[in-house]
C-alpha cells in the first residue's frame, strides 16, 4: 500500500520540493495496525481513530479525524472551540473544521473535539505515526 503524507525536502523524490508536492507518496509496509483501518501504525496519521481516506487537510501529518488543534499551536483549547464556533455552518465551508469528513461543520465536528479537548493524556492532536511539528508523533 502507499499512503499520502508530509514530510521532508524531497521525501518522494520526485523533483519537486515537499513544500511544493501536492502529495508526497512513499510505500508503508508496517503490519501493525492498532486502529484497524488499514493503515500501518507507523504511516497512520491518526493510530488511535479509524481514517481509512487519511484525511489531513491542514499539512500537518495529523489527520482531521484526530486534530481538532485548529490553530495549530500544538493543544487542544479554547482557541480551537473559538474557531471551531466560527466555522459552524458557514459559507465558505471550513475543511479544517469538518473532523469526521461528512463535508460539514456541525455538532459531530464538536463531539469529535470534545473527546481531546484538554485531554490528560494527550491534550494536543493526534497520536499519528508520523513526524510533526508538535514533537514525537
Amino acid at each position: 500500500m502507499t499512503y499520502i503524507y508530509n514530510l521532508g525536502n524531497d521525501t518522494d523524490d520526485d523533483g519537486i520540493p515537499d513544500n511544493e508536492d501536492p502529495g508526497i507518496t512513499i510505500p508503508c509496509a508496517d503490519p501493525a495496525d492498532g486502529d484497524q483501518d488499514g493503515v500501518g501504525t507507523s504511516c497512520d496519521n491518526c493510530t488511535l481513530v479509524a481514517n481509512t481516506d487519511q484525511r489531513d487537510t491542514d499539512g500537518d501529518n495529523f489527520g482531521n479525524a484526530c486534530d481538532a488543534d485548529l490553530n495549530g499551536d500544538c493543544s487542544v483549547n479554547f482557541g480551537d472551540l473559538a474557531l471551531l464556533k466560527a466555522a459552524f455552518f458557514p459559507k465558505p465551508y471550513d475543511e479544517d473544521a469538518d473532523f469526521n469528513g461528512d463535508g460539514f461543520v456541525n455538532f459531530g465536528d464538536l463531539a469529535l473535539m470534545k473527546s481531546t479537548f484538554f485531554s490528560g493524556n494527550n491534550p494536543g492532536p493526534g497520536p499519528s505515526g508520523l513526524p510533526s511539528n508538535c514533537g514525537g508523533n
